[in-house]
């Protein structure tokens, strides 16, 4: 709270081909596609506030089924269309494209089992992405599903 960011991805610890190294990389729908990166990288030139917000415990077992979910889908393309449905409605996720928030979203929602998202009810947010709806990157923040952000640039 008391943030309004305009962008979330997912940060996921992968090795390298070499299998010794363990690196910070980062998916997001962003530059056009779904991509992952090395999160050095996509953050050395960047000019703002990053913000990490870590998973509750009740989610903790279910993080690389999170990020190979997101995995899936690197390549396909960018959801523009989605933006501006925005301005006059709240869409619904639609696998064709994605846009930031919805392939966040679409990674906790293919992953984690109903019955436990469900655990988190009443909250309206959580109501929204059980029914297949679009959050932007500031409700998506306010999901139960975080324990803390840390302010990390």
């Amino acid at each position: 709270k008391g943030i309004n960011p305009n962008h979330v991805a997912t940060v996921f610890v992968d090795t390298l081909e070499d299998k010794l190294a363990l690196r910070n990389q980062i998916i997001e729908a962003y530059d056009g596609e779904v991509n992952a990166r090395l999160l050095s990288r996509r953050l050395s030139d960047f000019d703002g506030k990053v913000y990490w917000h870590q998973l509750v415990p009740e989610l903790d077992k279910y993080r690389d089924d999170i990020t190979d979910s997101i995995k899936e889908h690197i390549g396909e393309r960018y959801g523009y269309g989605t933006l501006i449905k925005f301005a006059i409605t709240r869409p619904s996720v639609d696998p064709r494209d994605w846009i930031c928030s919805e392939i966040s979203q679409h990674g906790i929602v293919n992953a984690v089992p109903r019955s436990v998202i469900e655990s988190f009810l009443p909250d309206p947010f959580v109501k929204l992405v059980l029914d297949g709806k679009i959050l932007k990157p500031s409700e998506e923040i306010q999901l139960p599903f975080w324990t803390f952000k840390a302010e990390i640039l």
